[in-house]
């Protein structure tokens, strides 16, 4: 009796086997790693009949075999896939996700396109790496969008996007272009550490919110041409490889120091005046003075010659442009050297003394400050100036008048404000 419950105990055991056996047996591709093998395997076509069945996903630390397509598909549940490798490319072009979409920790290794899909809330694409071309071109994003440690390998294209609530792409990595052309962002948008490997390309975007890229490095062109910042926009601590393009763009507080960008932005007379209103406004008044001082003298030299480009060579050497009172002050001690030098050369100074007819010649020292009593307007009773000097002692007087009150000028605009 014993024998015989033995062996059908042996035939059930084996029966099970067998019949489990044929149950997980997966299907493997020939281009599959061992690693991507040794994971559990779902694949695309599974995925796709549950999203169009209504149900939700959730699936971790898997590998997804096959192509994703749901194209045009209403999505009305979670979609959560993360720490997962896409074995191929997905296409969800004018989807609409009515719940929170979440690629945290993915590797999408074909293309990744959402053109025209719609995200009614969270999308999260954290730390989520971009094998192919991605394309969220005319995307909606009504919830928060997060892109934090993303890694785009090929070219990544957010043209026309809208984002209703906040974007945040921190430590996000660009291999590739990356153009946000023409994109409207309505909430906050974080750059902070992104790092643009080619070109960056923001031409006529509107921020409408704050705009934060500080830490972030632009290895080619960086192209904000045409490009609105309603609030504040931060660039601190950015490293501009190439060009910064600010051409006909328009911004009331632009916080970047100016010697970061001075030889990287394009000349455009809007740009460097709105530069200046936004040092001031940030109170970043040795930055409005050194980009005024650059934008004039740019500006001199693209000047025809004529009377408006002599003008601006006196201002230049005078004040510089209103903003150097050293220059005025290096001219009040070239003036005293320079008249000091012509009477001493000539003999054209002799002190007096008015009460007992005494003369007596002038030694260096004393011309030097005769020369400079008469550039401040001091008195200079106890000299005499040969006749034919007198006119050269006239002249003094009148340049000292005049850099006088350029130098209090220039000194009021700088220190005043």
């Amino acid at each position: 009796m014993k024998i015989v419950l033995a062996i059908l105990i042996v035939v059930a055991v084996s029966f099970d086997l067998c019949g489990t056996s044929s149950a997980i047996s997966p299907t493997y591709s020939s281009n599959m790693s061992l690693y991507e093998i040794s994971r559990n395997i779902i694949q695309a076509e599974e995925i796709e009949k549950i999203i169009e069945s209504g149900e939700a996903i959730n699936y971790d630390n898997v590998t997804i075999h096959g192509d994703l397509n749901l194209n045009e598909a209403i999505i009305r549940k979670n979609i959560k896939i993360t720490n997962t490798i896409i074995n191929g490319s997905i296409n969800f072009n004018g989807a609409k996700f009515e719940k929170t979409i979440d690629l945290s920790f993915t590797t999408i290794q074909g293309d990744a396109s959402f053109n025209g899909a719609s995200f009614n809330e969270y999308a999260g694409f954290r730390n989520t790496n971009f094998g192919g071309k991605t394309s969220f071109e005319g995307a909606l994003f009504d919830g928060y969008a997060y892109f934090g440690g993303a890694y785009f390998n090929q070219e990544a294209i957010f043209r026309g996007s809208q984002f209703k609530w906040d974007l945040d792409l921190i430590g996000a990595r660009f291999k590739e272009d990356a153009d946000f052309s023409f994109v409207k962002f309505y909430g906050e948008s974080g750059f902070v550490g992104t790092r643009f490997n080619k070109y960056a390309g923001f031409r006529s975007t509107k921020f409408n919110g704050n705009a934060d890229f500080s830490l972030s490095r632009f290895n080619k062109s960086a192209n904000f041409v045409s490009t609105q910042f309603q609030g504040n926009a931060n660039f601190m601590d950015v490293e501009f490889n190439e060009n910064f393009e600010l051409t006909h763009a328009k911004f009331d507080r632009l916080e970047v120091p100016w010697r970061s960008i001075k030889d990287e932005i394009s000349y455009d007379s809007s740009v460097y005046l709105s530069l200046v209103r936004s040092y001031r406004n940030l109170e970043w008044f040795k930055d409005a003075n050194d980009c005024y001082y650059d934008y004039r003298k740019e500006n001199q030299e693209r000047e025809t010659l004529g009377w408006s480009k002599v003008m601006d060579y006196i201002a230049w050497l005078t004040c510089g442009y209103g903003v150097r009172p050293g220059y005025t002050l290096a001219w009040f001690f070239f003036s005293i050297l320079l008249f000091g030098f012509v009477f001493w050369i000539g003999d054209g100074i002799y002190k007096c003394d008015h009460s007992s007819s005494w003369e007596a010649d002038a030694s260096i020292e004393d011309i030097i400050y005769f020369s400079a009593n008469i550039l401040i307007g001091g008195s200079v009773d106890d000299f005499r100036a040969m006749k034919n000097y007198r006119s050269l002692v006239i002249l003094e007087r009148i340049i000292g008048w005049l850099l006088l009150a350029l130098f209090l000028v220039t000194l009021g605009r700088v220190m005043i404000r």
